[in-house]
């Protein structure tokens, strides 16, 4: 799955405002209750006898064989229907074809596309594995009044990419308070703009008083999560923000086309789950801690770490190609719910899984999903679903 794009807790920006104000609400209907039977795991790495350390993405490539992504080392992988590695997809380094740490990296019909912020380039490769084309990206001397130095986060069903600008380091002390999102070339020339979101959330940062900046990611962020290129929308939204009460709560789900307007927008109502002030407090004491000996001060850090009385209502979310949109439920207990919506927005099923499965990427009748034991050592599955 891949890693979406933080945004926000405050005010809207149109057209993502005016889709909230005119989208249905769905009720509470009766949904199938889908369950998953583990069907194949990925033993090893791609290196012959090794565990996988960090699986930062699993793209599906058909229902049975995916793409898995490594973070560290860094490597790209196909495996097959037995769970076997059935080749690498380009290999670490600078050169043509090669990489050093994958920023994003999907599918364009039958051709593997990698995004690299390093080297600013986006790569394209055969189901082979077989190296196609290279695009570097335009930088802000090229271009400057063009869209030049925009990064390039991912492509889009129709060929073009999506993407922004990248944060300067001062702004890790004030996180930017939103982001646009552009449609470009694959070279990060500027086409139109999508949609433009609030970006206040997701991070913390902190301005010391000797002159350095701590931060880094809020430990229980309502942040709106954004899921670009995957599915029959451009990109889907969706508003998270925690409940100020106990008896109600609701989430948003906005589907965005290319040219920003808004194909759907709906709200689902639920019944918010406390945040235990037990492990509010555990969690802020583990904070503080790091921060303290950073050179941050106790009222610092107090204000900038959020530790809401209620929990996020949406853990993580994932699309797949037939746009349908799995959203993991509030993180906490022995098992996660997942409410699976179609590519109209309506709620047709549930599924659950251990905590320590996390489910990453749908494909027909299966999904892939990540295990993590005791050790924190990952395993790569699939799981059938159960209809």
């Amino acid at each position: 799955m891949k890693q979406p794009i933080g945004l926000a807790r405050v005010g809207i920006q149109a057209p993502f405002l005016a889709a909230l104000l005119i989208g249905a609400t769905v009720q509470a209907q009766p949904t199938q209750a889908w369950r998953l039977v583990r069907d194949v795991e990925v033993s090893q790495a791609m290196s012959v006898g090794t565990e996988f350390t960090q699986v930062r993405a699993i793209v599906p490539v058909g229902p049975l064989t995916a793409v898995v992504v490594e973070g560290r080392p860094a490597g790209i992988g196909v495996y097959g229907a037995n769970g076997q590695l059935l080749r690498p997809i380009g290999r670490i380094g600078r050169g043509p074809g090669e990489y050093e740490l994958p920023h994003e990296v999907g599918l364009l019909g039958d051709t593997v596309w990698v995004t690299e912020v390093g080297t600013r380039r986006t790569s394209m490769f055969s189901s082979r594995g077989d190296l196609l084309s290279t695009s570097a990206w335009q930088t802000a001397t090229e271009a400057p009044t063009q869209g030049g130095g925009l990064m390039v986060e991912g492509l889009l069903p129709d060929g073009f990419a999506w993407g922004g600008r990248d944060n300067s380091p001062d702004a890790l002390g004030d996180p930017p308070k939103s982001r646009t999102l552009f449609r470009l070339t694959r070279e990060g020339r500027l086409v139109d703009t999508m949609v433009t979101v609030p970006t206040s959330g997701a991070m913390f940062g902190i301005r010391r008083d000797d002159g350095g900046i701590s931060f880094g990611r809020q430990p229980f962020t309502d942040a709106t999560l954004a899921l670009c290129g995957v599915g029959h929308a451009a990109c889907l939204l969706i508003d998270r923000r925690v409940a100020s009460e106990r008896r109600r709560g609701s989430f948003r789900v906005t589907a965005i086309r290319a040219d920003g307007d808004t194909l759907w927008s709906k709200s689902y109502g639920y019944e918010p789950r406390a945040l235990e002030k037990g492990i509010r407090d555990s969690v802020f004491r583990s904070y503080e801690s790091r921060l303290l000996r950073s050179g941050a001060t106790p009222q610092q850090i107090r204000d900038a770490i959020f530790l809401p009385a209620y929990r996020p209502p949406i853990s993580a979310a994932f699309a797949g190609a037939d746009g349908s949109l799995w959203l993991a439920r509030e993180t906490g207990a022995a098992t996660i719910e997942y409410w699976v919506l179609d590519a109209a927005g309506h709620h047709v099923a549930t599924a659950r899984s251990p905590a320590k499965v996390s489910i990453r990427a749908v494909s027909g009748n299966y999904v892939w999903a990540v295990e993590t034991d005791n050790d924190d050592v990952q395993r790569v599955a699939r799981y059938r679903i159960v209809r």
